[in-house]
């Protein structure tokens, strides 16, 4: 039987919750019970962070081999990329009145960004990751790693922004700024990942304590391991 990580698979529905309810305010409901409805607004400003750090956490394995890379990699081009790239060829064709080109250099990808950019950032992680597993990098040295590369994305991302460069050609056909934007999060649970992992051998009884207490109790195990390991 698999162990499931229970406040993960809470937030996950959490976030599948937010998603629904938005769909219906702009689908079922008049645009100014939208624009009025505060907890929809709320929910906006963390919901797709949210859904890119759970992807993130999902991502790490502490021994990331070639073997692992290519398994991976082919799930998600078989089960994800090629699926969503043939649905929207064929809403283009029959529901939209644009061409295939049109859509590509749109940046929201007419609402299929966000699997095209989980994709991306699968890539770049785990390409990373199976890097640090091959120099045999420590854990400590990884987290410092996907701390600098998610932070230089988000920083890249602010200033492309301020210079416009988010709306030529090249940055939506690529999705760049929904992946600088979002890299951050999508590594913060990656780092997330690593950390629980330390961390849950000396924590355990999920159900009998809050994760709050169970962090807390956990704290200086987790900090002399991460400083300790070479």
């Amino acid at each position: 039987m698999t162990n499931r990580i229970r406040f993960i698979d809470g937030l996950r529905g959490f976030t599948m919750l937010l998603v629904v309810y938005h769909h219906l305010c702009c689908l079922a409901f008049p645009t100014s019970f939208e624009k009025a409805s505060v907890f929809n607004n709320i929910g906006m400003t963390f919901r797709m962070p949210l859904f890119f750090f759970i992807s993130g956490f999902f991502l790490y394995s502490n021994n990331y081999t070639l073997q692992l890379f290519k398994k991976r990699s082919k799930n998600r081009l078989i089960k994800q990329l090629y699926p969503t790239i043939i649905i929207a060829l064929i809403y283009c064709a029959t529901c939209l009145d644009i061409s295939p080109l049109a859509m590509c250099l749109e940046s929201l990808k007419c609402g299929y960004w966000f699997t095209l950019v989980s994709v991306d950032l699968f890539f770049i992680g785990a390409t990373l990751l199976y890097f640090c597993n091959s120099i045999k990098l420590s854990k400590k040295y990884q987290i410092l790693l996907l701390m600098l590369v998610g932070s230089a994305g988000f920083i890249i991302g602010i200033v492309a922004a301020k210079h416009n460069l988010p709306t030529t050609d090249l940055w939506k056909l690529f999705n760049l700024y929904q992946i600088c934007y979002f890299i951050l999060f999508f590594f913060a649970g990656t780092i997330f990942k690593i950390v629980y992992n330390y961390a849950s051998p000396f924590i355990g009884g999920g159900g009998k304590r809050s994760l709050s207490a169970q962090y807390v109790s956990a704290r200086p195990i987790i900090f002399c391991k991460l400083h300790l390991t070479q």
